[in-house]
């Protein structure tokens, strides 16, 4: 999946997989990827002859700080709660 490669080859904190983050990160990557789509340029004619794809970000109003270095709490629409512990 998009979702999987973006967290093991691409996200940009690099965290190690026993990382309390990833798993969060990897979520909100699956609602991304799942919710915002990305376009050919080569086979929507824009930048005749190159088949790079890139984002097309019409389709989400605001996406500030998705998909980047920053904590999650950090990505636009997302809200984070205080981690409490409940086993104690």
């Amino acid at each position: 999946s998009q979702a999987l490669d973006w967290i093991v080859n691409q996200d940009p904190r690099m965290l190690d997989a026993t990382h309390d983050a990833v798993l969060q990160r990897y979520a909100l990557a699956v609602f991304h990827y799942s919710t915002h789509q990305e376009y050919d340029a080569y086979s929507t004619g824009a930048n005749s002859g190159d088949s790079t794809v890139e984002d097309n970000d019409d389709d989400w109003i605001m996406s500030d700080n998705w998909m980047t270095d920053k904590g999650i709490c950090m990505w636009f629409g997302v809200q984070c709660m205080p981690y409490t512990n409940l086993e104690g």
